[in-house]
This record gives C-alpha cells, structure tokens and sequence, in this order.
C-alpha cells in the first residue's frame, strides 16, 4: 500500500476512519449468527449497512457497457494472452467514478499501464481499483463514503480508448467485479450465491465476530 501524503491533515483522516471502522464493526456484530441461510431475511437497515462496507452497484452512473470482461483475454495492445484482472467500462471523459462503498484512499496518482489510478481500501480485506482516469478528485489518505466521487472517468496510459478498468480484490487476489455490481437490495443474496472466490461463511463468521 503507498501513502502519498505524511501531513498532519491525512493522519487525522486515517485516526477518523479507524473510528468509522469501529463504529460500523460494531452494528455489524449484531450479524453475529448471520449465515448463507438466512442472510436474506435480514432487515432492510441491515442490508444497507453491508452494502455500504463491502463494495456493492456500480462505479458509474452511466448505463454499463462492459468493453473487456474479468479473466484471459488478448490484450488489445500486445496482442499477447494475458489474465485481465479487473472489467472494462465504457465512459466519455469527464464521466464522474464514484465510490461503491466506504474506504480510505490508499493510492492517487499514476501507476504504470493504468495511468491516472485510484485505489481504495475498504473494510475487511476487500480493495478498489480505478485506471484510466482524466482526474483525480481524491488524495491519498483521505476517506471516502458510499458514492463519493473519486475521479473523472479517461484515457490515460496504456488505453486504446476512452474506458474505465475498474478492479475488486480481496485479501489481494482479484475476483469479478460483475457480481458487486449486481447487487443491490432486492438481489440481496445474488452476490453469496454467484461470487465462489469469497468463503462467505467463513466470512460472515469473522464479520460478526470483529
């Protein structure tokens, strides 16, 4: 993880998101005895408290266009078989990226093929990425919420053409972020169900215990 910024400000950002850490830890530990069975019948204060830490819609407000899916494909510039860790989203430049749950930035510059990226650490273990950008609206350090705009939507570095490469990973490995973006309230249990890489019970049990 790269912290850009040393200032007193970005300290005092990082000391309030733990404390907004352990204020939403604690209304999850009322998820105590959740399970993969029971999981949708949860009230709807609970369902909206999950899907504001753990990532959830979409980083666009735009109708989604999925440009190169999660997984091998031919890279359109190499030309070469590579694993694609993350999807593409068609954008126009300037198109608002917004956060899909809370977080502190980790990253905000330039990182390689990916041009002007942002990441973002959520709660437990999950990780946003965003590349591509025209410009930043964030810095390192700094906390964001559920719908907090991030960046503006580009075509910087490595790119063929005006797109968002929008990742989620876990622990540090990528999984596909199609499945978060699906879900939603009235899907609540879509994402158990279809995202295998996550042991949910496993994780829900950790969840409730924090």
């Amino acid at each position: 993880q790269v912290y850009l910024s040393k200032n007193k400000d970005i300290i005092n950002l990082g000391k309030k998101y733990e404390e907004e850490q352990k204020r939403k830890a604690a209304e999850v530990k009322d998820l105590k005895n959740l399970t993969l069975g029971n999981i949708n019948d949860l009230p709807d204060d609970k369902k909206k408290l999950m899907l504001s830490i753990i990532p959830s819609g979409s980083p666009l407000k735009r109708e989604l266009y999925v440009t190169s899916p999660f997984g091998v494909r031919v890279h359109p510039i190499s030309g070469a078989k590579k694993e694609h860790h993350g999807i593409d989203l068609r954008v126009n430049i300037g198109d608002g990226v917004f956060s899909p749950a809370i977080g502190r930035v980790s990253f905000a510059g330039v990182r390689g093929g990916y041009g002007n990226t942002v990441i973002v650490d959520h709660m437990y273990g999950f990780q946003t990425l965003y590349g591509h950008l025209s410009k930043l609206h964030v810095q390192a350090g700094e906390i964001v919420g559920k719908g907090k705009l991030l960046a503006e939507g580009g075509n910087s570095g490595s790119s063929t053409g005006p797109h968002l490469h929008y990742e989620i990973r876990y622990n540090g490995t990528p999984i596909d972020p199609k499945n978060f973006i699906d879900w939603n309230e009235k899907q609540f249990n879509i994402l158990f169900e279809k995202e295998r890489s996550v042991q949910w019970e496993y994780f829900l049990t950790v969840m409730g215990k924090n």
